[in-house]
């Protein structure tokens, strides 16, 4: 009986991210100790409030 695969929401997929900027962030990631995931949320709830 083959396992249940979980789901795992990737969301810089949906996002596209220049690798320049890409770069940028995980520079900053590994400085603040945060995931860049977090980050580009962070930059998209910032450039565009719901």
């Amino acid at each position: 009986m083959p396992r249940k695969r979980k789901y795992k929401p990737r969301p810089n997929q949906s996002i596209s991210v220049r690798p320049e900027i890409y770069a940028a962030l995980r520079l900053r990631a590994k400085a603040n100790g945060t995931t860049i995931g977090a980050l580009i949320t962070a930059l998209v709830d910032r450039e565009c409030p719901q």
